[in-house]
């Protein structure tokens, strides 16, 4: 986060292309929930009406919210502790918890990042439309400038008729405002 903090207001496209390289990363994976921490979640709902069960069959069900629910990360299982008694009314099932989890979006620092490199990207690229629309109306860019403008931005200015694109070539070049009858270049 700081690294982002600190880019200047415009990027080169260097620095652009790694921002955006970035962004669209995973982050990294976190560790899972260990036994004792799930054992303690688990705990905490046993206050919820259940199905009675004699201490095989309690230990077969501690053993398969282990085996099932022991890969996800532990701000995971803090996020499902919070929602639990609001939303069962019975102790849930390994299905439900499993549902419960598909839910809980991660929000740490390496996601935030992220999201905060996307930010970064989304400013530089919607500044450099802005310049291109500006100097393109102005009729301050040549064919060169054009030719230097990224795909997605001279698709853009297609889309707002400052440039034509070549049906044969693909190429861009300054889309020439159309004539009325009676009119003169």
């Amino acid at each position: 986060m700081a690294r982002l903090a600190n880019l200047p207001a415009r990027l080169d496209d260097e620095t652009l292309g790694n921002v955006e390289r970035y962004a669209q990363s995973t982050p990294p994976a976190l560790p899972p929930t260990d036994e004792q921490h799930l054992l303690e979640f688990m705990r905490l709902m046993s206050d919820m009406p259940r199905q009675t069960a004699d201490l095989a069959t309690g230990a077969i069900k501690i053993e398969n919210m282990v085996r099932h629910l022991g890969h996800l990360p532990r701000a995971c299982i803090n996020w499902m502790n919070e929602q639990v008694h609001p939303r069962f009314r019975f102790y849930p099932t390994i299905q439900e918890l499993l549902g419960l989890a598909s839910e809980w979006r991660r929000a740490d620092e390496p996601v935030r990042a992220r999201q905060q490199a996307e930010v970064v990207v989304r400013r530089e690229l919607n500044a450099r439309v802005d310049e291109a629309r500006a100097a393109l109306r102005a009729g301050e860019r040549d064919q060169d400038a054009i030719d230097r403008l990224s795909p997605p931005i001279a698709r853009v200015m297609v889309g707002e008729g400052l440039l034509a694109r070549c049906a044969e070539c693909g190429s861009f070049s300054p889309r020439r405002p159309r004539l009325l009858p009676g009119q003169w270049a």
